[in-house]
């Protein structure tokens, strides 16, 4: 296996001593925003619990660890959403009982992975409760998620959690530019909110054109300029990932302008009390705060059959509304003066 990114060790280390302890967890939920390697971490996790050396765990060297490397072992199961499905149905969480039922291959544990854990839907998730409560011995889940908010309280409260944080600045700056050397890292990495393997990502599918698109989109809706209906139609209809992208640009600039009309400190009311924003601030923020539950509704939404065109529109039409309380002379393009 690739050595886990630096952010991961404090995570990996929790994990090698649960797994190691003489009541080892029969669940884990490993929860963390994207791009930060949860699944990697999950993957470490298979691999350190099926390695058969007897020193440090995984080794890398045996042949448990190099059938896990290849994806190829035999007691180590991916469960995820099957292809044009965006949910993990019944049908595989009944397969994965009966396989965890059988003796493994090797004599040692059987691992399953489930990733996302939020894409369950409600039948599979029932399914699996009964074996997160009457666990086969030597078995090990591993449910992977980047929206806890969405797991039954009756799934969550049964696995042994661990949060991984985010890195620090600084420590995703330096492994950012290490893996592009020369690429000044500062705007993927905000967008990417602080997950260095997101910001990576970004990079790949062209972030500074995505970048340079939005900000002009925010200008001409300021200036009632945007044909909105027609550019809901272009996200909706651009390649895939792309709209994720774009609802993670403006949640991360509503947020921003959020912050900033909150505390610049001249937009307050003059001889008011303190902190207190003045009128059309005050309802700029009330109407923000609309638009960022709607972009976050849009993100879960995205993972349904909604008509992705028709909510993408009203959600521009939201924001030109909210937009529409700024005082000209106190604001610019980007939120920032």
């Amino acid at each position: 296996m690739k050595p886990l990114p630096p952010w991961l060790d404090a995570s990996r280390r929790l994990l090698d001593e649960a797994l190691g302890g003489a009541r080892p967890p029969h669940a884990l939920l490993l929860q963390g925003a994207q791009g930060l390697g949860v699944e990697l971490l999950a993957a470490w996790t298979g691999a350190r619990v099926l390695c058969r050396a007897a020193g440090a765990r995984p080794c890398g060297r045996c042949s448990s660890c190099a059938a896990v490397a290849r994806a190829g072992h035999p007691d180590l199961a991916w469960v995820t959403p099957l292809e044009d499905s965006k949910q993990i149905r019944i049908d595989e969480i009944r397969a994965l009982i009966a396989d965890f039922a059988l003796k493994s291959h090797q004599g040692g544990y059987k691992v399953a992975i489930l990733h996302p854990a939020d894409a369950l839907n409600s039948n599979a998730a029932n399914a699996l409760l009964k074996t997160l409560e009457e666990p086969a011995p030597k078995t090990l889940l591993v449910l992977v998620t980047h929206l806890r908010a969405r797991l039954p309280a009756t799934i969550v409260s049964r696995c042994q959690r661990l949060l991984i944080p985010r890195p620090a600045p600084a420590v995703a700056k330096t492994w950012l530019e290490r893996e592009l050397p020369g690429y000044d890292s500062s705007a993927a990495l905000r967008f990417a909110r602080g997950a260095p393997l997101r910001a990576l990502e970004l990079t790949a599918r062209d972030f500074d054109s995505v970048d340079r698109d939005m900000q002009e989109a925010i200008t001409r809706l300021r200036r009632a300029a945007l044909d909105v209906p027609a550019v809901a139609d272009q996200w909706t209809r651009a390649a895939k990932g792309a709209l994720p992208d774009r609802i993670t640009w403006l949640e991360t600039w509503v947020t921003d302008d959020i912050v900033h009309a909150m505390t610049d400190p001249e937009l307050r009311r003059p001889g008011g009390p303190a902190g207190l924003p003045v009128a059309h601030e005050t309802l700029k923020i009330r109407s923000l705060y609309r638009v960022l539950d709607r972009l976050r509704q849009i993100r879960i939404a995205n993972t349904t059959s909604l008509n992705m065109t028709m909510a993408v529109e009203s959600l521009l039409l939201d924001l030109a509304s909210a937009l529409a309380a700024t005082a000209p002379d106190k604001r610019i393009a980007g939120g920032r003066k």
